[in-house]
């Protein structure tokens, strides 16, 4: 049996090495097509919630558009108020050339916001963060932070200042999130009720009008009713907009990617598939000898599960170790985990390709024991 088995397995991967090598490139082309469109499809919803993690935010303009857009959301049958928060923010600028930035040298904007309203809004979002500053301690939230390239902020103090006057802050801690919707504000410092207290009269100020709602990306008759409300100046961002735009843009890349992958794993088994069946037909009289010397054949079938495995296992192996290299690199590149729709891809690609195994190794036993 290791003479039929093991030798000639060894021989056919000597033999087979160019078109497994071939095999090898279309799979990890293949996951690595699909598995990159998946992601963005993947994390679509958790990059709208990180871009607006409140349903709708505007600059209050003027109090009738805030009650126009009060009533709208009373008045939905199909969403439900869950918050609305009124918040007041400053908007200052501060040199950050000390701050080690790849991107900003210079003067920069921020929005600054107080420890209180960060608090609220925090426990609002279902948060398990509180702040508590003292002094000049200061809090950056930052969701678009990127390692590497974005200013180095903790335990570095910068300079608030506007025409009218100047603050120190410290950054005490740096978050990868905002509580605020990007869109309408900068990136934002939290400060200390005092210090906020003490900058607002003399810095500009603005009002956000927070809202979060029940079902917000199915948000599309309400988010078009509030924006022909507001003027541009309002700014205003939802939770609706980024999601539905994200849906649009991944879809077709998943699309694209599934066509694609598809194509390619129909490739891949079809030439492993036709390349063992041609095999088998030389093999038929050496599995006839063996059956004659009293080998049965579920023996032979064993053989042959185990010939055929190891043709389909080593490109897939091979392909799969490719795709996570590959992966890997665009996960740091693009700073977001794509481990769990990798994996996912990666399984259901095994699936199929375990599907393609069987019936292989099925159509080839049939054809070493003339079996119908």
């Amino acid at each position: 049996m290791n003479m039929i088995g093991t030798s000639q397995l060894l021989y056919r991967i000597k033999g087979n090495a160019a078109t497994l090598t071939i095999i090898a490139v279309l799979s990890a082309t293949t996951l690595t097509a699909v598995g990159t469109s998946y992601s963005f499809y993947y994390n679509n919803r958790t990059n709208a919630e990180l871009a607006n993690p409140n349903s709708m935010m505007f600059i209050s303009t003027d109090e009738g558009s805030v009650k126009k857009i009060d009533d709208l959301v009373a008045k939905s049958a199909d969403h439900k108020l869950r918050y609305h928060q009124s918040v007041p923010v400053l908007e200052m600028n501060a040199d950050v050339s000390g701050l080690e930035s790849v991107f900003y040298d210079g003067e920069m904007a921020f929005t600054i916001l107080s420890e209180h309203d960060f608090n609220q809004l925090a426990d609002d979002q279902n948060r398990d963060e509180k702040l508590s500053l003292k002094g000049n301690e200061a809090v950056v939230l930052d969701p678009s932070y990127m390692e590497g390239l974005s200013p180095q902020y903790v335990g570095k103090t910068i300079t608030l200042k506007d025409k009218q006057q100047k603050q120190q802050v410290t950054f005490k801690a740096m978050h990868k999130y905002n509580v605020l919707n990007q869109r309408p504000v900068y990136t934002t410092i939290v400060v200390s009720d005092e210090i906020f207290g003490k900058l607002q009269p003399k810095a500009i100020s603005d009002t956000l009008e927070i809202y979060s709602i029940t079902g917000q990306e199915k948000a599309k008759t309400l988010t078009a009713d509030i924006e022909k409300i507001l003027p541009d100046n309002a700014r205003f961002s939802s939770f609706y907009d980024t999601y539905s735009k994200g849906m649009e843009a991944s879809g077709l890349m998943i699309f694209m990617g599934g066509f694609l992958g598809l194509v390619f794993l129909a490739a891949t088994g079809s030439i492993i598939y036709f390349k063992q069946l041609t095999e088998a037909s030389s093999d038929k009289g050496r599995y006839l000898i063996l059956h004659k010397i009293g080998v049965n054949k579920k023996e032979i079938r064993k053989t042959v599960a185990k010939q055929v495995g190891f043709i389909f296992a080593l490109p897939l192996i091979a392909g799969i170790a490719h795709c996570t290299v590959a992966l890997s690199a665009l996960s740091n590149l693009l700073h977001t985990n794509l481990m769990i729709p990798v994996v996912i891809c990666m399984g259901v690609y095994t699936c199929i390709y375990v599907i393609y195994y069987v019936l292989t190794v099925n159509a080839y036993y049939r054809i070493v024991t003339n079996v119908k």
